[in-house]
């Protein structure tokens, strides 16, 4: 059984200065946003900020009683459009005053809508538990992304070149 669950969307920032934004922009069409400085920008961008007790609502367990220590991985769904990002599941200690958030960064809000009315508008997300394959392959690193893929390739050819050669011993050995 798949746990799925409903999160409020906020935009990660390194900007301290956030809570004045949060303070002028109350009304309910402005995406409230989450001031996070214990990770860098760029690693913002592979992660998931969630409640710790989210952890549990969506892999089951809690991460002290996993057995299996693999990567947290969250798929995020846009409700509207289907569309998904994969990201890694963190908490902060940093995160105060939000109930039931997910905090991603702009690009992750950008991948998962169509357009800049929906970017503007979007406010609830589905999260659910994810999969390293697609994690790794739709990265938002691109080195990463690229790694994975080039990897993905040289299996493949490399699959083609051993049936290949394996065609090619049997032939020589049965005539």
């Amino acid at each position: 059984m798949k746990n799925v669950i409903s999160r409020k969307i906020h935009q990660v920032v390194s900007d301290t200065k956030v809570v004045e934004y949060n303070k002028r922009h109350t009304d309910s069409n402005f995406r409230q946003k989450i001031c996070i400085t214990d990770y860098s920008p760029a690693e913002y961008e592979e992660l998931v900020f969630l409640a710790p007790s989210d952890f549990k609502n969506i892999f089951g367990d809690t991460d002290r009683n996993r057995k299996n220590k693999d990567l947290s991985i969250v798929k995020i769904t846009n409700p509207r459009n289907k569309k998904c990002v994969y990201r890694l599941f963190r908490k902060s200690n940093e995160i105060r005053g939000f109930i039931e958030y997910a905090g991603v960064s702009f690009t992750a809000i950008n991948k998962i809508t169509d357009s800049e009315e929906e970017f503007e508008t979007l406010d609830t997300v589905l999260l659910s538990k994810g999969h390293w394959i697609p994690f790794y392959w739709f990265h938002p690193n691109h080195a990463t992304r690229i790694a994975t893929r080039m990897g993905a390739i040289s299996l493949g050819l490399g699959g083609v070149s051993f049936v290949g050669t394996v065609t090619q011993l049997l032939i020589c050995f049965l005539s």
